[in-house]
């Protein structure tokens, strides 16, 4: 998106798929480069000044490292905190519950996770008007991706349902999630009555879409999640190129938008979906 068409935020959360390969130390460089207005606006009213260009090591030397550098400012290692007293986004790794690249041991995977998951309860238990929980595998598959959280070991399973559970505890307003690159809008329902969860995947920011054939979209609407949860989509899923923004206001009535447009190559946008989350209906 062009830098004269930048709405004027407070924060930017990405959910994911920032670059192709995060082991090229080349590609976050690039990253670092496109995002740098958007960037430089966001850090300044942070009073923070924009740093240049990450390549200060050897490629093999890069990795999450160079991530740490592309994304700093918002937390440490994986697990980071937005906190106001308004509203409270609590961002997690979930490559520790689905471990895609089978990078760990199955007792290195199990102890980091459980550690995750204790770090984000005691984040969620923090007071706040609207709290929202983001990670890059979506809880409720959009119909592209099926398998993430469906392998047979004995972790990634409870992951998913001890993640569900906590969400619904800890009064979660909505999980944003990426990894299909499409728009789509879920409401994860409970069987035993209670709150829906809404989930919104949001994977539109550049990489390559996805378009979900017919069959699959059914397959998705049919998924049972492990606590017997039923997914309902709110719409067929949108494959363009697309932000999504949350208006939060305070007075006299706390209220929290949903926007969602699409967006074309020479950054204009237009409205896809204008949702309002009332504090009753959380």
């Amino acid at each position: 998106m062009r830098s004269s068409r930048l709405p004027t935020v407070d924060a930017v959360i990405n959910t994911g798929d920032l670059v192709t390969d995060g082991r090229r130390g080349k590609q976050w460089d690039d990253f670092v480069t496109r995002s740098a207005a958007l960037r430089a606006r966001a850090l300044r009213r942070r009073g923070r000044k924009p740093r240049g260009r990450i390549l200060r090591r050897r490629p093999r030397e890069l990795g999450r490292g160079a991530r740490a550098a592309a994304v700093r400012g918002v937390g440490t290692g994986t697990r980071s905190i937005f906190p106001t007293r308004f509203a409270r986004f609590v961002i997690l790794d979930s490559n520790l519950f689905t471990d895609p690249h089978h990078g760990y041991t199955d007792s290195t995977l199990r102890a980091l996770g459980e550690a995750q998951l204790a770090w984000a309860d005691s984040a969620l238990a923090a007071p706040a008007q609207y709290k929202f929980l983001v990670f890059h595998h979506p809880l409720a598959s959009a119909g592209h991706y099926f398998r993430d959280w469906t392998r047979s070991d004995a972790w990634t399973k409870p992951a998913r349902s001890r993640l569900l559970a906590m969400a619904r505890a800890r009064g979660v307003t909505a999980v944003l999630t990426g990894h299909e690159h499409l728009y789509q809008r879920m409401q994860i329902v409970d069987p035993r009555g209670g709150r829906a969860l809404p989930e919104i995947t949001t994977g539109g920011g550049g990489a390559p879409l996805v378009r979900i054939p017919r069959q699959r979209r059914e397959r998705a609407a049919r998924q049972l999640l492990p606590d017997s949860s039923i997914v309902r989509f709110a719409d067929v899923p949108r494959s363009v190129y697309h932000v999504c923004r949350l208006v939060f206001v305070r007075d006299p009535t706390p209220t929290v938008t949903l926007l969602v447009d699409a967006v074309d190559r020479e950054g204009r946008m237009t409205p896809i979906e204008r949702l309002r989350i009332d504090p009753e209906t959380r």
